[in-house]
């Protein structure tokens, strides 16, 4: 009997080894240099222009600037970072609204591996999509004295750190459903030992995401390798977290759908983003967490999914108004 006990013991205690020697990401750090652009600001067309004919894109998915009347420095500049595996239209026309609000330049981002015509996110890495994140910080400074960081989903992902990384350089946050977790308790192992193994025995090498409108499969891609979705989640895990909040004193607004404990946000976790906004360390006054009940859906800022367009435009209305414009 107590041979029989030590022999299950001893396998049990190798195949937890064996489990916990297993290959897993390694933790992300983040390269806090920021890019030189060195082109003047009446070539920032161009030099965007170049940027993304190195890309087979997509219709309406590159990156590019909307002049607020004319190619001149504003006070402040949007600049609209997107969510994982979507695009700027996923905030249109809600980003524009905002910018021709604040009579601003809006800098609409194309992060790295989003948009292609063919092999969608099979060039997306974490850090990546971070460089370029910094590089449209760069180019933002450019076009506005204040930049206004807007972002859905991993969007505010890459917001969060840039916040953190760079105060001097972002004024402020618009957040739309950010990405703090997955709402999905399983996507946790996509960064455990075997992670990436097992998802690739549950989920094959690729993802398929049925695409519901011919608005859906123009800007946002509907097939990705499984290695984008451990990317992504080690992006979550290894830089969203407390430490980082409480480097992010700007203000800010956090939004997200929510209606009741069964009609919420399906796709990122709304406990986790109401831990991320108690831990910011923006000041009580300067900071707000509004959830939405009506428009059922994750993404808020485009037609083509939200069903309240209004009431986000109202909430990001209301807050800059009454917290961003007040303190300026």
């Amino acid at each position: 009997m107590k041979k029989g006990l030590l022999i299950s013991i001893l396998i049990i205690g190798l195949l937890t080894a064996f489990y916990f020697a297993g290959p897993r990401p390694e933790v992300i750090s983040l390269d806090t240099s920021l890019p030189e652009i060195e082109a003047s600001i009446e070539e920032l067309d161009h030099y965007l222009a170049v940027r993304e004919a190195a890309f087979e894109l997509r219709k309406d998915n590159e990156a590019r600037i909307i002049w607020a009347d004319s190619i001149r420095q504003t006070e402040w500049v949007v600049l609209y970072l997107h969510g994982f595996s979507a695009s700027q239209g996923e905030g249109a026309p809600l980003h524009q609204h905002i910018a021709e609000k604040l009579g601003a330049n809006l800098l609409l981002a194309r992060l790295a591996g989003h948009g292609y015509q063919k092999e969608q996110l099979g060039e997306y890495t974490a850090l990546g999509a971070w460089e370029d994140a910094k590089e449209f910080l760069a180019l933002a400074e450019k076009l506005g004295q204040k930049v206004l960081i807007m972002g859905t989903s991993t969007g505010c992902s890459y917001a969060l750190n840039l916040a953190a990384e760079f105060p001097s350089k972002v004024k402020a946050l618009i957040n739309l459903s950010p990405n703090i977790r997955v709402k999905d308790p399983n996507a946790l192992l996509l960064d455990d030992p075997w992670g990436e193994q097992i998802a690739h025995l549950v989920l094959g090498n690729q993802r398929r995401v049925v695409s519901d409108s011919a608005g859906h499969a123009l800007y946002w891609d509907t097939l990705y390798t499984v290695h984008a979705l451990v990317e992504l989640e080690n992006l979550l895990e290894s830089t969203l977290i407390p430490e980082t909040f409480a480097r992010v004193k700007q203000p800010v607004l956090n939004l997200c759908y929510y209606k009741s404990e069964t009609e919420q946000d399906p796709v990122v976790s709304v406990a986790k983003i109401e831990w991320m906004h108690e831990l910011l360390g923006t000041p009580e006054n300067q900071k707000r967490l509004v959830k939405l009940d009506k428009v059922g859906n994750h993404v808020l800022g485009s037609p083509v999914k939200s069903k309240d367009l209004p009431g986000t435009e109202k909430a990001i209305s209301d807050f800059l108004d009454e917290i961003l414009l007040s303190e300026n």
